[in-house]
């Protein structure tokens, strides 16, 4: 009698669980899924775990809405049609690397459309998968070589700083819901630790991150307060954060490194030589390469569309972003907390190549609430 392997059964039951999931709470599926693929390399089977989640979730969805003839609305259509074009340039010039990548983004689209559509709640799934995340970046995360900066468990401090952003927003929201004590009191912890967190990564771009966070905060306080009010939280926000500014000496110390957005400044010349090389269609990488710059992402998400996808790519990735960024802070204005996360891949997509993170395209496609247009 054959003996079934336990891992080829693990596989087997987690494969059902996904299926099951993705059908019935598509949004579990896809919090966890996210979370995952923000861990490095250090914890390769979480990172695969994610990844697997999120391509087999996105089948599920795809072919769920199929038999249910639902439409993902010109909202989708925009990010399938972006994703998709990205996705066949990168592939087409042989970038198999990414492969993972591109397929897990989709999973991440196909899983936020269909908890759009069905009108999921989203927010629980992703606070508690934030409040994990957290809590095992400060915990169990490591630093950097230099033993100065604080990477948690996604092996790198700007990669950190992007989870636990996306993750706070909802956090906050949940928090607010007052469940539980207990739910309300480890989120509210949750909550605290984060900018702790970003302090002791010492990334700049964390701060401008809080700052766009705040500013979406005190968008959705204003709703409950006359003008004096707004002003004065909004004072006293841009007063703490200039405070830890100043204590990571991000103010007092414009070096050269600070000026050049840590070197940045060189990348985006690269990358927009690139682009004018090959304006229409792209070059088909999301790495570029000139002098002592050799394979180095672009850090700056509209200039990588560019390079790699050409003005078509580029077009639809800005007028993603820009439908993205006004219907969240409409939302905002309404009193929907946990979209702020939108602000924060518009904000970080300056300074990051974040065009192939699952949980970019999750958090784009959740912007638009179905009941909108484009």
């Amino acid at each position: 009698m054959a003996v079934v392997s336990p891992t080829l059964a693990g596989a087997v039951a987690a494969s059902v669980g996904t299926v099951v999931a993705a059908l019935r709470c598509p949004q579990v599926v896809l919090a966890v899924g996210v979370g995952a693929t923000l861990t490095s390399s250090q914890f390769g089977p979480a990172v695969l775990a994610g990844s697997y989640l999120l391509v087999l979730g996105g089948a599920v969805a795809a072919i769920d809405s199929v038999a249910n003839r639902r439409t993902v609305g010109l909202w989708g259509a925009l990010l399938t049609t972006t994703l998709g074009w990205l996705g066949f340039r990168l592939l087409l010039e042989a970038e198999v690397d990414v492969a993972r990548a591109v397929a897990a983004s989709a999973g991440a689209l196909i899983l936020a459309l269909a908890c759009r559509h069905k009108e999921s709640d989203w927010v629980p799934p992703f606070a508690i998968v934030g409040l994990l995340f957290v809590a095992a970046s400060i915990v169990l995360g490591s630093v950097d070589p230099t033993g100065l900066r604080l990477e948690g468990i996604s092996g790198n401090p700007n990669r950190m700083v992007f989870g636990l952003l996306i993750f706070a927003p909802p956090m906050v929201a949940y928090m607010l819901r007052r469940v539980t004590p207990l739910a309300t009191l480890a989120m509210g912890a949750g909550v605290v630790a984060v900018p702790i967190a970003i302090l002791r990564s010492g990334s700049d771009q964390g701060i401008a991150g809080l700052a766009a966070l705040l500013l979406a905060g005190a968008l959705v306080v204003s709703r409950r307060l006359d003008r004096v009010g707004t002003l004065i939280t909004a004072a006293l926000g841009v007063t703490a954060l200039a405070l830890a500014g100043l204590q990571q000496d991000v103010v007092s110390t414009l070096s050269n490194d600070t000026l050049s957005l840590s070197g940045r400044t060189d990348l985006y010349g690269v990358a927009w030589r690139d682009f004018l090389a090959s304006p229409f269609i792209g070059s088909g990488t999301l790495r570029v390469s000139e002098g002592l710059v050799v394979e180095r992402s672009t850090h700056n998400s509209i200039l990588g569309f560019a390079a790699a996808t050409g003005i078509v790519g580029a077009v639809l990735w800005i007028a993603a972003l820009v439908i993205a960024a006004h219907s969240a802070l409409r939302s905002l204005r309404a009193g929907t907390l946990a979209l702020a996360s939108v602000i924060v891949v518009v904000v970080s997509q300056m300074v990051q190549s974040i065009e192939l993170a699952p949980a970019t395209w999750a958090i784009l496609a959740l912007a638009v609430p179905r009941k909108e247009t484009v």
